[in-house]
């Protein structure tokens, strides 16, 4: 199979290949132009594993699928620029960044020309797994775990929902983030699979919150029905522990609330892991242009700012707790 298309963050291409991506400018990277790699289905049927090397199963067989990513200019499609001279012009004509997509194929840009951050506050933020943080002795690393649930209509369409987990240091905050669109139930199960990670197994000491507004308030129920149908995985010993799941009902518009995350943004205090999910999070932060509206999406930066918040959302848990009935 052959796929042609044009850089779109928003897509679910992005998440394919974001490998092949310069992570700080979105051009595609030139030392990996070409390779080869191989992808299964992932746990939960909507998610992909990767592997530089073809999978095989018990019997020798085959069973992963090979992918790789070509990038191409206009200068590259010498039948076109020669059937249509005028071509080139009309792209040169676009706004910057709709002409940094379609001619120069940056996977970064965006048709918003005025965003919230300057790029330049996401230079040098991306970092690998091993450099993720794991807590080894008390209170050395705090993970704060936000959920950000979504109707998600299919794999293509409707917002996106995010597992976002912060794990702060005294010095900067490590991001990991498990965006995509998907059901509600297939959220609450990708979240079980996601605290049981080595890298953000949650344990006593740890918070989870989730937004609990409208019809989203469902999702404590089903997480603590999860919990009492596989009592193996580590987010349902916590629970079982005294453990509990953060209900966020914060009423700020959600533009207020992304932009409570500016000051660590300028300070570059985000450390983002290198992964399709976290690389979503990570374009729509470069995108946003402090505007909610229909089309657009910013899941991602308000689950992170949901993460960030979790401190104050346990306080103000308690104090309800504590109010006379």
């Amino acid at each position: 199979m052959r796929l042609s298309a044009n850089p779109d963050a928003d897509s679910f291409l992005f998440q394919m290949v974001h490998y092949w991506l310069d992570k700080d400018t979105g051009y595609p990277d030139e030392s990996k132009i070409g390779v080869i790699r191989h992808f299964v289905p992932g746990e939960n049927d909507a998610s992909l594993e990767w592997h530089d090397e073809p999978v095989v199963d018990e019997s020798g067989e085959v069973i992963s699928t090979s992918f790789t990513f070509i990038p191409s200019k206009l200068t590259d499609n010498s039948h076109l620029m020669k059937s249509d001279p005028q071509y080139r012009r009309r792209l040169m004509a676009l706004p910057q960044q709709e002409r940094e997509r379609f001619l120069n194929g940056c996977w970064f840009a965006s048709s918003k020309t005025e965003t919230e951050w300057d790029r330049e506050c996401f230079v040098d933020v991306v970092i690998p797994l091993e450099k993720y943080p794991i807590p080894r002795h008390a209170n050395d690393v705090v993970r704060m775990i936000s959920i950000d649930g979504s109707k998600g209509k299919s794999q293509k369409e409707g917002d996106f929902s995010a597992i976002t987990c912060i794990a702060q240091t005294s010095e900067l905050k490590y991001v990991d983030c498990d965006m995509k669109r998907r059901p509600p139930g297939q959220i609450v199960e990708d979240l079980y699979l996601f605290c049981e990670q080595d890298h953000h197994k949650i344990r006593s000491g740890d918070l989870i919150g989730i937004e609990a507004l409208q019809f989203q308030e469902i999702f404590i129920n089903l997480i603590m029905q999860y919990a009492a149908d596989h009592s193996d995985y580590a987010l349902s010993k916590y629970l079982r522990s005294g453990g509990i799941i953060i209900p966020i009902k914060d009423m700020l518009k959600k533009e207020m609330r992304i932009r409570r995350l500016d000051g660590p943004i300028r300070r570059r205090e985000f450390r983002f892991v290198d992964n399709p999910g976290t690389a979503l999070l990570l374009s729509q932060l470069r995108t946003w242009d402090g505007v909610s509206r229909k089309g657009v999406y910013d899941d991602g930066p308000d689950s992170l700012d949901m993460a960030q918040q979790l401190p104050g959302h346990l306080e103000r848990y308690y104090e309800e707790l504590r109010k006379p009935k």
